[in-house]
């Protein structure tokens, strides 16, 4: 879908993974590899350009599939489709101008429908980005942009608190705690930003409490188990 002309590419685009392999996406993956295998074995002695174009879109889709399949981690990002997008633009621009060359035939559509078609898809793409560029300015606006492309989860708006906390903005960035616990009471970090924002005020009990509630949730970082420990201890 990173590939699609005006895919939204937001901060948070979130895409649900395959439950099983009964999933459609799951067979079309499936039957995008083994044309792509096919089409690189067909043409890999006649030094066409398809074969470069073809590989970089292929492989790196096709090293992301192996880490899911032996490591059970799912690879999600735009990040990873840099190169698999360049073998795409490059695919697009060789059939562009193959049909070019020969014509639209057997179709009577003029040729520079075809020029109209890819101007269209050039617009669209700038567009995008013009659009997804404004989330990316800050830390903030990015979280923002979370927020409102995914209201329904949590991570916009514990990210924001985070961004809030470092400003000292702790009214606001108990807001959107408030607002992430709203959606999802069982995330440590709304616990962990609580006894941050409490430790500015010294008002230690609270640390405390929060803290531990954040290692009771399952944090995984360090931050918590600092906070209250020396405290503890000089109980």
């Amino acid at each position: 879908a990173f590939l699609l002309p005006g895919f939204p590419h937001g901060p948070d685009w979130w895409i649900a993974p395959a439950r099983s392999a009964a999933d459609p996406r799951v067979a079309l993956g499936v039957l995008l590899h083994l044309a792509a295998i096919a089409l690189i074995v067909r043409t890999w002695r006649s030094r066409s350009p398809v074969v470069p174009a073809v590989l970089m879109l292929w492989l790196p889709s096709l090293l992301m599939a192996a880490v899911t399949l032996t490591r059970g981690v799912l690879l999600q990002g735009e990040r990873h489709m840099y190169l698999p997008s360049a073998g795409g633009a490059c695919l697009l621009g060789i059939g562009g101008w193959k049909l070019w060359r020969r014509g639209l035939a057997p179709t009577t559509l003029p040729r520079w429908s075809l020029a109209a078609l890819y101007a269209a898809c050039l617009v669209v793409s700038v567009e995008q980005t013009l659009v997804q560029l404004a989330g990316w300015r800050s830390d903030e606006t990015m979280y923002r942009a979370m927020m409102r492309a995914q209201p329904a989860r949590a991570d916009g708006y514990l990210g924001l608190a985070l961004v809030m906390i470092g400003q000292r903005r702790d009214p606001v960035a108990l807001q959107a705690i408030e607002r992430a616990e709203a959606i999802d009471s069982t995330r440590y970090e709304a616990a962990t930003y609580r006894a941050a924002i409490a430790s500015r005020h010294a008002d230690w009990s609270e640390v405390i409490r929060w803290s531990r509630n954040s290692i009771r949730r399952g944090a995984t970082e360090s931050d918590p188990l600092l906070t209250f420990t020396p405290i503890d201890m000089a109980d």
